[in-house]
């Protein structure tokens, strides 16, 4: 719906949040026909408040609507339904149509259920919209492929994955945006990395690896939200360790997570060739733990 952004920033401003330009972003791409999207963000930046807002705006907007809002934890999942419902009773027209339930928001003959990664999982849903909060605290990957596998019964549902980093590639967090680093685009800007595939993107802002963590206004360049601060991250370099700083302020990747070619450089490197008969080549095999750890790589005396 090319006007959806447009109407969902409107819808915004009615339950009482203004939009900054790294949520129009996000939200662009949300509405761009893609099933699926991760979004890469370090704390504090909002990330619950505009996923209730997402939820919210499918919930009122789309009749027979079924949405569902995994967390990490009941107290996250009670943390995101609090919100929702904060922004129902910001606007009479939206108290009018919604009616709250325990732990449910009805509209139009749908639904918003908030469900925590913790919970016994429900494999029957025919979702339209999924929200993934804060992945990278999910105990497992159960929650979510038990809500991303459910999609294929209803065309045109959707999924978004909004976390900071994690640890490990191995991680259910970890293998996803390992998916997305494979995707046929893949390109950076500044401190935003953009990947993008028919049917599924990422969007990550956070201080390169070899970029100076100890410089608050780089950190900052990682933290789109206003309301985050130079001085405010200079004050988080000194109380936390260096490990928790790098991971939740600047959005890094710790330990096993790291790559050997920046982000979009394989893919540059893509071309035709047609190996000639007789013509030598060299095999290179890594093996890993799994398939998303090993590597095939043939390689000509040219």
């Amino acid at each position: 719906m090319p006007d959806a952004p447009r109407r969902f920033e409107v819808f915004c401003g009615l339950v009482g949040l203004e939009l900054e330009d790294f949520q129009r972003e996000i939200v662009r791409e949300v509405f761009s026909g893609r099933r699926e999207l991760l979004v890469l963000l370090a704390r504090g930046s909002g990330k619950t408040t505009i996923f209730a807002a997402l939820a919210l705006f499918e919930l009122v907007t789309t009749k027979g609507a079924a949405v569902y809002c995994a967390a990490a934890s009941r107290d996250q999942a009670s943390l995101l339904f609090d919100v929702a419902k904060r922004m129902v009773g910001a606007h009479p027209e939206v108290e009018r149509m919604v009616t709250v339930r325990h732990r449910e928001l009805r509209c139009h003959g749908g639904t918003l259920k908030v469900l925590a990664s913790d919970a016994p999982l429900v494999h029957g849903l025919t979702p339209s919209l999924v929200l993934v909060d804060e992945l990278h605290a999910h105990k497992n990957a159960e929650l979510y492929l038990a809500l991303r596998t459910s999609m294929l019964k209803r065309p045109g549902s959707k999924m978004v994955t909004i976390s900071t980093a994690g640890v490990g590639a191995e991680s259910p967090l970890g293998r996803l945006r390992t998916r997305a680093l494979s995707l046929p685009a893949v390109t950076r800007s500044g401190a935003l990395t953009r990947a993008v595939g028919p049917s599924f993107a990422m969007l990550e802002w956070a201080v390169p690896e070899d970029a100076d963590v100890d410089d608050p206004a780089v950190v900052k360049r990682a933290n789109p939200a206003s309301w985050i601060t130079e001085e405010g991250l200079a004050e988080q370099r000194e109380a936390v360790h260096d490990l928790a700083f790098r991971r939740y302020h600047a959005n890094q990747w710790t330990t096993t997570e790291h790559h050997w070619l920046p982000p979009g450089a394989w893919q540059a490197c893509a071309s035709d060739y047609v190996i000639e008969a007789g013509e030598a080549v060299w095999i290179g095999v890594d093996v890993g733990g799994s398939r998303s750890a090993s590597a095939v790589v043939h390689v000509t005396d040219d």
